[in-house]
């Protein structure tokens, strides 16, 4: 997980990809990537033009799959 905050943009998808894959289907790892602070780092690397456009897209798939169910279990 520390290759999320890497600037070199393949370290960091991959990093993403691991994160995403851990939280689809499971509630837990959803609370445990909120409680770790993850977030403010997907929205920073969302909104970072400076990354490849893989990388944003990661990382808006992964906040998506983050909120999507989160909020659907806790309404």
């Amino acid at each position: 997980m520390d290759d999320l905050y890497s600037q070199d943009s393949n370290k960091c998808l991959s990093s993403l990809i691991c994160i995403k894959n851990s939280v689809i289907g499971s509630n837990r790892q959803k609370e445990s990537v909120i409680a770790q602070g993850i977030l403010p780092r997907l929205i920073y690397i969302l909104k970072d033009k400076n990354m490849k456009i893989a990388v944003r897209i990661e990382a808006a798939v992964t906040i998506g799959t983050q909120f999507l169910i989160f909020f659907a279990c806790n309404s």
